[in-house]
């Protein structure tokens, strides 16, 4: 028995229950990197797509000025933790399963309801991928066989993929789905095939891609409706299973933000500042008990203003990130958490491989034995874009705190492809190692990104012996650097101040005068 929240159910929900987790960092949801996109690109996607009309918005609710003034921001997604255990009626029994199941809990019968429609999904989407691996399949040998009767080699623009109704087998595979959810779980796997049939048909180094029972279930914007019960608590409501006499049965889920700027985010999307795109409902495959609400979103913000304060950041090793304004105001971060986590997961690869190579696997059970890597890595992954992200929203709130306007970052393009023996360090073979892992784009795209919320512009320059320049008198020379002490003093003017500010300070003085030699005015 599915359990339906109707339409109209009172907006309020329970307060009582257990207390929600405390606010962490592995709780907060935050933009994810698949979609984001480089500061240049937000740019010039504003400029093309800015409206001739009607007067945009801030981020806060309040007007942000003329057109001219604004830009349009597209963040990649957004992930908030779903609580349905606030619709149980006796929470405390839902936690220890003595809420009587499906037939008597609302929040049981929500979830099941969700699991159903999940393998639904998922039946769909396997049954779609699994016609047009066939149809292009066919559609394969019938190229190959007219370029062998025509004498000629195979070339791939004699193959053509085979046209089928996507939407209308999703649709047979599963009707419980609502028309909007079929079309845009359609559009998804189609496109899912497109990049993944010439690997698979033609070189056959992958195999056709298969969906689990808890794949996301997607969303339209069309459905979905936002309201704010209580201080950090939403509701969402959408429409997900097809009904018989009606267009879909509206399901209710509570939402709740871990975060202040979670609460900024759905506050905006309650007072329709910001535009909400697709979003999915999405089970944790480790933890089945913890549910998702993972969308996208697009608004305006501010254009950043030309003067004010300016700031630099240098990014190293020993220190991850420094920062320091023109105002002569610093902040630094160390990274020693990301240093001994990534310690960690290398000590961790070690193991496995000496396993390996004492067990004396070869072929099968060797790649078996390794498998554990791979789960590790992409734990590892996780791990780094999360704590990029938490790095990224404290340093710009400081930044904004300290009124900057203008952020200049080094340019490390090309800080991964050299070699270990470029490096004059005795230990180079560890300090090349550790420039592989150190997250440095991750960090710079998430700063990037939410510098463009905060109306901050990023400028980038160039890092070429940047660390080497005094930043009082212009002096240049490899020897004011006391690499074991990270103190950077002058042999000309005595300048003393520490190595990372006084790059940062570096950082600044090209940005803001183009890289001459002369001093800071």
């Amino acid at each position: 028995m599915d359990q339906i929240v109707p339409s109209s159910e009172p907006a309020g929900l329970p307060k009582s229950g257990p207390p929600p987790r405390p606010e962490g960092e592995k709780h907060t949801g935050h933009a994810g990197s698949s979609g984001e996109v480089s500061s240049v690109a937000l740019a010039k996607r504003a400029r093309k797509s800015a409206p001739s009309t009607a007067p945009p918005t801030g981020g806060d609710g309040g007007t942000a000025g003329s057109l001219e003034e604004t830009i349009a921001i597209t963040r990649a997604t957004a992930k908030i933790a779903v609580e349905p255990w606030r619709l149980a009626s006796d929470p405390k029994a839902h936690a220890e399963k003595r809420c009587g199941g499906a037939e008597k809990c609302r929040a049981c019968g929500l979830l099941k309801s969700l699991r159903d429609l999940q393998r639904s999904a998922a039946w769909a989407a396997n049954v779609l991928i699994r016609r047009l691996w066939l149809a292009d399949a066919t559609s394969l040998e019938e190229a190959r066989a007219r370029a062998l009767a025509e004498a000629r080699p195979f070339k791939g623009a004699d193959w053509s993929a085979a046209k089928l109704n996507h939407y209308q087998i999703v649709r047979e595979s599963a009707p419980e789905l609502v028309s909007s959810s079929a079309a845009s779980l359609s559009r998804r796997l189609g496109k899912k095939w497109s990049q993944c049939r010439w690997d698979a048909l033609v070189k056959q180094s992958a195999s056709p891609p298969h969906f689990r029972a808890t794949m996301p279930l997607p969303l339209r914007a069309d459905v979905i409706k936002i309201a704010q019960v209580e201080d950090g608590l939403f509701r969402w409501s959408f429409s997900l299973r097809a009904g018989r006499h009606s267009g879909g049965a509206e399901y209710v889920l509570p939402v709740h933000a871990r975060d202040e700027y979670q609460v900024r985010t759905l506050r905006e999307l309650v007072s329709k500042n910001v535009k909400i795109g697709d979003a999915s409902i999405i089970q944790d495959r480790r933890r089945p008990s913890r549910w998702y609400v993972r969308f996208s979103y697009t608004k305006r913000v501010s254009a950043p203003p030309r003067t004010g304060v300016v700031a630099g950041i240098n990014r190293g090793l020993v220190c991850f990130l420094a920062a320091v304004t023109s105002t002569k105001e610093t902040w630094l971060y160390s990274g020693n958490d990301i240093r001994s986590y990534l310690a960690q997961i290398q000590r961790r690869r070690q193991s496995y491989q000496r396993q390996v190579v004492a067990s004396g696997r070869v072929g099968h059970g060797r790649n078996r034995a390794l498998k554990p890597i791979d789960h590790l890595e992409a734990k590892a992954e996780r791990w780094r874009q999360t704590r990029c992200q938490v790095i990224a929203r404290r340093f710009v709130k400081w930044l904004v705190q300290r009124g900057v306007v203008r952020l200049y970052v080094e340019d490390f393009s090309q800080i991964r492809d050299s070699s270990p023996d470029t490096l004059s360090s005795e230990a180079k073979e560890l300090i090349w190692q550790m420039v592989q892992e150190w997250p440095y784009y991750q960090l710079q795209t998430r700063i990037e990104s939410c510098c463009q919320e905060a109306s901050i512009e990023v400028v980038t320059v160039s890092s070429h012996k940047i660390a080497q320049r005094c930043p009082n008198c212009g002096h240049t020379d490899k020897a004011n650097m006391d690499l074991p002490r990270r103190t950077f003093r002058c042999g000309k003017c005595q300048f003393r101040r520490h190595l990372d500010v006084a790059t940062g300070m570096n950082v600044i003085h090209v940005g803001e005068h183009g890289g001459d030699e002369k001093p800071p005015a």
